[in-house]
């Protein structure tokens, strides 16, 4: 599993080294250079801490092109709802600017209601609660099933990060990893290599 780390630019280098699954989360509200090749990277709308339109479509022309995993499509913070209306204006935006939109499971979202033909990536969002549900597990299930890149945000504890792991998230990011990186990041790394767990029994 990777962990994507937003800032802590100096400390992402060193560590990078050492860690093969380490990578970069970029944001509108940051100002760092697109990764050089060979790099794992994505990047997020900064919905959880306010989305703001105009950085995030001159975010967008920045990294236009580019070879990101993936780009979040503005979403509503557990409101799957609200957040699926928002799927709908800013896809083809984020696709215009040859990038791959991911769609960002809020509470409520099941497999059912997902756009599987449009989405590229899975980006686990929500309450903590819904992170840590069975229809989150079930729609990681199925975009790995098809391919599609799965991730969880706001992973910032030993226990999440395995709980990612054992439902099949590839990659995770957590504030405390940006804020606090050398403190947290080694551990969080190592942690991240081990293999995964059964939650649930087949039915």
């Amino acid at each position: 599993m990777f962990v994507l780390v937003s800032g802590a630019t100096k400390t992402v280098q060193e560590l990078m080294v050492q860690h093969p699954n380490l990578g970069v989360l970029l944001t509108p509200n940051d100002r760092n250079a697109v990764p050089q090749a060979g790099v794992v990277w994505a990047a997020d709308n900064s919905a959880f801490s306010g989305f703001d339109d105009a950085k995030f479509r001159a975010f967008l022309k920045r990294i236009a092109g580019t070879n990101a995993l993936w780009v979040t499509a503005p979403d509503i913070v557990g409101d799957a709802i609200e957040t699926s209306k928002l799927w709908a204006t800013w896809r083809p935006i984020i696709e215009d600017h040859g990038l791959r939109p991911a769609l960002v499971a809020q509470d409520g979202l099941t497999t059912r209601d997902v756009p599987w033909g449009e989405v590229r990536a899975i980006f686990i969002g929500g309450t903590t609660r819904y992170k840590l549900s069975e229809a989150a597990a079930e729609i990681v299930g199925e975009a790995n099933a098809r391919n599609l890149w799965t991730h969880m945000g706001r992973v910032n504890t030993a226990r999440r990060i395995l709980f990612a792991i054992a439902i099949g998230c590839r990659s995770v990011d957590g504030s405390s990893f940006s804020r606090f990186s050398r403190t947290h990041l080694p551990w969080a790394l190592r942690i991240a290599r081990q293999r995964p767990l059964r939650l649930w029994e087949d039915r």
